[in-house]
């Protein structure tokens, strides 16, 4: 350990020089012994009989504090350290103080002993460095106890919690799903399953062993799932087919319910290192998760890595500044909107231990100066990570805070409104044929930010039809979903005025591509009374160009339609106008003009009612038929 090759370096400083008596050397001595053979117990036995043989002796206080430390007993640690600081007022006792002080949340004494360190060594860089970010942290927990934030966290209850633990809870993006590590330490102590349960009407049904094949009796657990609830990554230990001690897999959920055999992610993610706390992006691209060296390093980074078009992982590479620290990072996980990033952190300023942080993604691609969570969400003791809602709000985590059901529950939290995700939306549905009904596996379907011309998201239907998408609030998005020998079709998300979680179903028809085929193009955009295209129209438009050149002898129609406001000669010119804008974008594109016919019809082909403005809405259209 980091701190046990402190301890002996400082030792080998401290050794025979204070002129101590030989019984209290001897004991001491003794203790080293016991210590490089790992046995603390006796360790300590031996430095308390030097302590008390001889008080002024300060290597064994040191040496007994440092023991403490180890075995995260730190108010032991901080005893025996100011026994050491009594009888020498060497530099490094004060910096060992501030740090047992401060992993017991007395930040004011650890701020003043760092402090009192920073004034005696002028030397060591590293230990200044550290002491002065201490200092910081000291400064911020201090503050952070003056002005805590909201916290009310309210216990799954007993269809979840048992008097075992439970813990990691992941959450499929329509909240609907929730999947968990369980442990009972009156059992197999170390063999960890995974546990499920669905929301009927609000309310969670008891949990029980998801079936399949994932539990065994090796060791698994920190699991994520996806956000359509059907794919697992989780972490396996110590398999025949690891390349670690810990490795990550992933499996399937099949139609029956049933999980598949889990299969080892590979070596562009697994290394001889330690890989766990994996985290899913919504639309299956991007894996975050923690590598270190073992298990308990007190250094650990986050990774991640990307779906190439094969379907294979990229090479994990280090998240980029600032999320990683020189500390331990731990826990990640990323918000379905694809932009709010929350970790644990030992290594940026915050209370002590592992600490809650959230990072955002910037327009640019980079992320944001961690922002610590505050308290009580944050003490002096270790946070493990939240997973939140897709309402950006509803935040779940374990705890053994007292009032549970046994040593670790699952709790519920609102999180403050600083610290929230933006709210999304998911979609799912089941692509069809319009004519036969039958569902259609492998069309292509893409959620495109309409302002921004950016993919949000892209898949392909399951062989049942079926596909699940999270949007982001606050944007509004246009999806096309494609199919060779199908006419393209579009609908509209707008959601640029959301503030909450939202869910849309819908049947997606894909009619053949065959004479008389007609569609509304609902991505092509007019301001009001003009024939200009809007920006917003253009990823649709390209779709179409596409679709053109794909189709090298498809001709079509494009057709303007308008609602009853204005005169009849007003919206039939509007119409004929708004239906040669899309001819002229086609033909810049370079599709032949030969192959278009623009028609407007104005207000004389209504398909809906024109009294109020959603059958208006309907009305004012772009229709494309195939000629």
């Amino acid at each position: 350990m980091k701190n046990a090759l402190l301890f002996f370096c400082l030792c080998l400083l401290s050794a025979g020089s204070f002129g101590q008596s030989k019984r209290a050397f001897k004991y001491y001595q003794e203790a080293r012994a016991h210590y490089r053979a790992d046995e603390w117990a006796e360790a300590l036995e031996h430095l308390d009989r030097a302590i008390d043989k001889d008080p002024e002796f300060a290597d064994p206080a040191l040496m007994a504090g440092q023991i403490c430390m180890d075995i995260e007993d730190h108010d032991r640690a901080e005893t025996y350290f100011d026994r050491a600081w009594s009888a020498s007022k060497k530099p490094y006792i004060a910096f060992q103080i501030g740090m047992a002080s401060y992993s017991i949340g007395h930040y004011e004494r650890a701020r003043s002993f760092f402090l009192e360190y920073l004034e005696r060594e002028q030397k060591k860089k590293s230990f200044r460095e550290m002491a002065q970010h201490r200092i910081s942290s000291c400064d911020f927990a201090l503050d952070a106890l003056e002005n805590p934030q909201a916290f009310e966290p309210e216990n799954l209850g007993p269809e979840i919690n048992t008097a075992a633990m439970e813990y990691f809870p992941a959450l499929s993006a329509d909240g609907q799903q929730l999947v968990w590590t369980y442990r009972n330490p009156e059992g197999h102590r170390r063999d960890e399953d995974f546990y499920f349960s669905s929301q009927v009407d609000g309310m969670w049904r008891p949990g029980a062993a998801v079936q399949g094949r994932l539990n065994t009796p090796f060791n698994e657990g920190a699991q994520c799932i996806s956000a359509a609830g059907d794919l697992m990554i989780f972490v396996g230990c110590n398999r025949p087919e690891g390349k670690g001690s810990c490795d990550l897999y992933w499996a399937k959920r099949r139609k029956d319910g049933r999980w598949s055999e889990a299969i080892n992610l590979g070596d562009s993610i697994n290394t001889g290192n330690w890989e766990t706390q994996p985290s899913l992006s919504s639309d299956g691209q991007t894996l975050y998760f923690v590598r270190s060296k073992k298990h308990d390093e007190e250094q650990s980074d986050i990774y991640f890595s990307q779906k190439r078009a094969d379907g294979r992982w990229s090479r994990a590479q280090k998240m980029p500044a600032p999320i990683n620290s020189s500390g331990k990072e731990a826990s990640p996980f990323i918000h379905v909107d694809g932009q709010t990033f929350y970790f644990c952190s030992s290594g940026h300023v915050g209370m002590g231990g592992l600490d809650l942080f959230v990072s955002r993604k910037g327009a640019d691609g980079r992320w944001t100066e961690p922002e610590n969570l505050g308290h009580p969400i944050n003490s002096f003791g270790e946070e493990m990570g939240f997973v939140i809602a897709s309402d950006g709000k509803t935040a779940y985590f374990s705890s053994d805070m007292p009032g549970g059901f046994g040593l670790l529950d699952i709790y519920r939290v609102e999180l403050p409104g600083a610290f929230r995700a933006i709210p999304s939306a998911w979609v799912k549905g089941i692509v069809r044929d319009q004519q036969s009904g039958r569902v259609l596996a492998q069309a292509e379907l893409v959620f495109t930010d309409v302002h921004s011309g950016k993919v949000i998201h892209r898949s392909r239907s399951g062989p049942d039809g079926s596909f699940f998408a999270v949007l982001p609030a606050h944007s509004d998005y246009g999806l096309n979903t494609d199919k060779t020998g199908y006419l393209f079709h579009s609908a509209h998300f707008a959601l640029s005025d959301q503030s909450r979680e939202c869910a849309f179903e819908l049947d997606v028809p894909l009619k053949p591509l065959r004479t008389g085929s007609r569609i509304t193009l609902e991505n092509v955009f007019f301001d009001t009374d003009s024939y200009a295209l809007m920006p917003e129209s253009f990823s649709e438009l390209d779709r179409l160009v596409a679709l053109m050149e794909q189709n090298p002898k498809l001709r079509i129609s494009l057709e303007g339609h308008t609602d009853s406001e204005g005169s009849d000669r007003g919206n039939q010119l509007l119409s004929e106008r708004r239906a040669a804008s899309v001819q002229a974008y086609l033909v810049d594109a370079g599709i032949s003009s030969d192959r278009l016919e623009a028609r407007g019809y104005g207000q004389s082909r209504p398909l809906a009612d024109n009294s109020s403005e959603e059958g208006r809405q309907q009305n004012r259209r772009t229709e494309l038929r195939i000629l």
